[in-house]
């Protein structure tokens, strides 16, 4: 257990930056699919 902790800032940053990453591409993923469906279901009415 001592070993991991001495390596636990290192694995927080990674795991930071990669949960920050994933966070901004679900976002905009979920943004881009929001702009492009409304649009649509506007248009449908």
């Amino acid at each position: 257990m001592s070993s991991y902790r001495g390596k636990h800032p290192v694995q927080f940053w990674y795991f930071t930056i990669l949960l920050g990453i994933v966070a901004v591409t679900c976002v905009g993923y979920g943004l881009l699919v929001l702009l492009q469906v409304v649009p649509v279901g506007a248009g449908l009415r």
